[in-house]
């Protein structure tokens, strides 16, 4: 099969709405759909077209892209997925047997991993410490227990009745420790409720 055929082939098997975000420019956009849809394929194509583009203004090389996913293994499966597809493409092509290195070193991360690269590269911008970390998930945990039960002892100061209703309709004790394992809970749905909508 010519390399003609394997292209005609490739873009006749896009939906309207893949080939637009593959080929669209010149504008911002924003690319939602389930899982299993295709999103990671239809940005390995785009990221693909925009390597081997012609046109100056809009042609750049992988390490000069910044790309973003929600989870370490979302960005994990882009960096395989893409140097897979260029050392797939270098077999006829130089150049993208080239971008294959330059993967190493391109923004391929979550959204939280660019903001703490950014963070550490510039933090006197933010003026915060240079040595700063990310909270791990038991400290994340000890800190959300710790601040739910200062806000609780807070409400139940300032707000007695109030603070006995909550009781009456979420809990089946009145310990403060049963309430902040309904908060949990809450905070728990909230965050599954937002990674679904992803």
């Amino acid at each position: 099969m010519s390399s003609v055929e394997k292209k005609k082939n490739e873009t006749s098997s896009l939906t309207p709405e893949q080939f637009e975000a593959i080929s669209e420019r010149g504008k911002n956009l924003l690319v939602s759909a389930s899982a299993g849809s295709g999103k990671t394929f239809v940005m390995i194509e785009r990221i693909v077209s925009l390597i081997k583009s012609k046109n100056p203004k809009i042609q750049a090389d992988v390490d000069q892209m910044l790309i973003l996913t929600f989870t370490n293994q979302a960005a994990n499966e882009m960096s395989e997925r893409l140097e897979r597809k260029l050392l797939e493409l270098g077999e006829n092509d130089e150049k993208m047997l080239e971008q294959v290195d330059l993967i190493k070193t391109s923004d391929i991360s979550t959204i939280h991993a660019f903001c703490q690269k950014m963070l550490k590269k510039y933090f006197y911008e933010a003026n915060i410490s240079a040595d700063f970390e990310l909270i791990d998930e038991a400290k994340q945990t000890a800190l959300f227990s710790k601040c739910s039960k200062i806000a609780i002892d807070q409400f139940k100061k300032e707000h007695p009745d109030e603070h006995l209703k909550l009781f009456e309709y979420l809990c089946d004790s009145r310990s403060d420790k049963e309430l902040i394992e309904i908060l949990f809970s809450i905070k728990g749905y909230m965050e599954n409720v937002d990674n679904e909508s992803d």
